[in-house]
């Protein structure tokens, strides 16, 4: 959608399709429970020793070794393929159909959120009520996300930001970018630094690469709490020279020729709303079938950059 035209023609249906998608969402969430309930359904405690590796452990066994988390990790991907499909028929357009379908997925990453929350932090503050309340909160938080004048608001947009590091449904992808964050400083340190090497090199190229970058260790995107690392191999290693995101964390190539940042924040916005699985999904969709600035999550995304000339109506 050409967001300078459809932004002053289109008047955001508070209550519009993602919103009943949504509900649909977390209506199904509750049928597998139902169906499922002789395996314990979606409770069933994951933080059980306090190890990080059995927290590791249990967290991703939830999604594929139990068959509530087997089944929505299913029904994940065909609804995203249903929505990206409809995108691209729709030439970047959000029809209805697309609406529904985002969501959907909505309803499936607030609810998982609300479930995550309840199983994690119950053990870890050692009550039931902490954790159902934090769960009641972040599935609340997600599912508001379906209502435009909600999800398009900076104030919220702040909140589910900052607060993205939290919601257990992005530690798949929150995780992963700690890691490499740290990687990419030691090997800047010890390798980048000292011998000058460009794929471990930590800060923006000074001559080769957007004013924005130039001389940048570090930079963020204050209002939705995303910080990023310039350079370092996490960085460098991106084949496209533009930037990436891991939730709260954003990687820019030292050499990248724009300003990424409002874009990557969407993307952390994302990760919040719709969770880890959507979001490599979404990496796959963009890099690897190939729909690049036109898969489903990039145009996500891209509603958060003011200067997107296409984007879905999501954040703005």
């Amino acid at each position: 959608m050409n967001r300078v035209t459809s932004l002053g023609r289109l008047k955001i249906q508070s209550f519009g399709p993602a919103f009943w998608g949504a509900g649909v969402g977390v209506v199904i969430m509750v049928f597998i429970h139902v169906i499922t309930t002789g395996s314990g359904g979606w409770i069933v405690p994951i933080q059980a020793d306090g190890s990080i590796f059995t927290l590791i452990g249990n967290y991703f066994g939830f999604f594929f070794t139990r068959a509530p988390g087997l089944i929505i990790l299913v029904a994940t991907i065909i609804v995203y393929i249903a929505a990206t499909v409809s995108l691209q028929s729709n030439r970047g357009t959000e029809s209805t159909f697309t609406a529904v379908m985002r969501g959907l997925l909505i309803g499936f990453g607030s609810s998982l959120n609300g479930v995550l929350a309840y199983n994690i932090y119950s053990p870890a503050f050692g009550s039931d009520t902490v954790g159902l309340i934090i769960g009641i909160i972040l599935f609340v938080l997600g599912f508001i996300a379906s209502i435009g004048a909600v999800s398009q608001n900076g104030f919220y947009q702040g909140v589910i930001g900052w607060l993205c590091w939290a919601a257990p449904l992005s530690w798949g992808a929150f995780g992963v970018g700690l890691v490499l964050l740290v990687i990419s400083i030691v090997f800047g340190l010890i390798i980048g630094w000292p011998f000058n090497v460009h794929l471990f090199r930590i800060g923006g190229d000074p001559v080769n690469s957007a004013p924005s970058v130039q001389g940048k260790l570090a930079l963020a995107n204050w209002p939705t709490g995303t910080f990023f690392l310039v350079g370092g191999i996490g960085s460098n290693l991106n084949y496209a020279g533009t930037a990436y995101n891991m939730g709260n964390i954003g990687f820019i190539h030292r050499r990248a020729g724009g300003d990424y940042r409002d874009h990557e924040a969407g993307h952390n916005l994302n990760l919040f709303v719709f969770g880890w699985i959507v979001h490599y999904i979404g990496a796959v969709d963009e890099n690897i079938i190939g729909y690049r600035h036109l898969a489903f999550t990039e145009m996500c995304a891209e509603s958060h950059d003011p200067r997107a000339s296409d984007a879905l109506e999501m954040w703005t």
